[in-house]
């Protein structure tokens, strides 16, 4: 019973530092403020007190509603415009595919952590998902696990002010950008909870039937439908600013003293993830934008091995187009659960 109450109470404590950490994210206009600021603020009180929480319940309310903010933004004119996108996303799957092949490959050999797990710490999926993939072809899962947290930092931490350098945006372009979106929006708040309620349908639906990442993609696709078949739904500022912070919480309260410590032990493996990662993400936004009829910076978001929602949200802060960003990193998301598995066991049996 107490240690019960007393892991509400960090979940409270948890909630309070992420929210002050997303107002000062926003308030120093930091690349999708309120996710960066919540996860950074979170991440520096679990490295000093370690008792930075998150609960599994919060965890999948976090991502329907994560799922719902991204199905949300999609319209009947960006579903019209999926056949233009299928060129893109086989160029990011394939590239993808080559480049965690190549630097898992690369990683292994200069390290010599193993094969499987060079390739696991490289797949751009999510962080336990991959250890617990990884575990059944004898990979090292505390090393899968550190080294996609790393990745993750690396992409919501210093990729976003490459971004703005890469397409010349500052904070004060994005800021504008923003407060134009923001005005001449009217709420229905019954259309609102319809769309939510559609979001959890479809995110039952598919961790029903046992699809990794199924509550997310989901309710994204739950909330779409509502948007398409009926009327796209605009929902209040306060509500995204939450649903940034959740996000933000969740990745800081899985970095503690420990993480810090093993990355000493992985700094070489880290290092070339981060390069190559770098490096992936610039060439491919570049041939995107080249062969496809994708901006730059929409390329540089669809090429970005993060997270779904929170290559949505950094959308918005290069002036990428945001829908065009969730349908790309949906099907990217989708590929990485359906083949990576089998090719990286190919390959380690191939090459390992």
């Amino acid at each position: 019973m107490f240690g019960e109450i007393m892991f509400y109470l960090y979940l409270l404590i948890t909630a309070v530092i992420g929210i002050a950490g997303g107002l000062i994210g926003e308030k120093l206009r930091w690349p999708s403020g309120a996710m960066t600021g919540s996860m950074v603020l979170v991440m520096i009180a679990n490295i000093v007190t370690g008792k930075m929480v998150f609960s599994d319940d919060m965890r999948m309310i976090m991502m329907v509603m994560s799922g719902f903010s991204i199905g949300a933004g999609i319209s009947r004119n960006d579903i019209r415009e999926i056949p233009n996108l299928i060129l893109p996303i086989i160029i990011v799957v394939v590239s993808m595919i080559m480049y965690c092949l190549g630097i898992g490959s690369l990683i292994d050999k200069v390290s010599g952590i193993g094969m499987s797990t060079s390739l696991f710490a490289t797949v751009p999926g999510g962080v336990s998902d991959m250890a617990a993939i990884s575990e059944a072809l004898d990979a090292n899962t505390a090393y899968v696990s550190i080294l996609q947290i790393w990745r993750l930092m690396n992409i919501y931490l210093i990729i976003p002010p490459l971004f703005r350098k890469a397409t010349g945006m500052g904070a004060k372009d994005s800021a504008n950008l923003n407060g134009r979106e923001k005005a001449n929006k009217n709420y229905s708040w019954v259309l609102i909870v319809l769309c939510i309620l559609c979001a959890c349908l479809g995110a039952f639906a598919f961790s029903f039937i046992g699809m990794s990442s199924g509550l997310i993609i989901g309710a994204m696709l739950g909330s779409a439908s509502f948007g398409t078949l009926y009327k796209k739904v605009e929902y209040p500022d306060w509500m995204k600013f939450m649903i940034k912070v959740l996000s933000g919480m969740y990745l800081g309260s899985r970095i503690d003293l420990e993480v810090i410590k093993t990355l000493g032990r992985l700094i070489i493996p880290a290092l070339i993830m981060l390069v190559g990662m770098v490096a992936f993400i610039l060439v491919v936004a570049w041939l995107l934008s080249k062969l496809t009829k994708l901006s730059y910076p929409s390329g540089l978001i669809a090429s970005t091995p993060g997270g779904v929602q929170e290559m949505f949200f950094l959308a918005e802060d290069i002036g990428a187009k945001s829908s065009q960003t969730a349908v790309i990193q949906t099907a990217r998301l989708v590929c990485v659960y359906l083949l990576f598995p089998s090719i990286i066991e190919l390959f380690v049996k191939a090459f390992g």
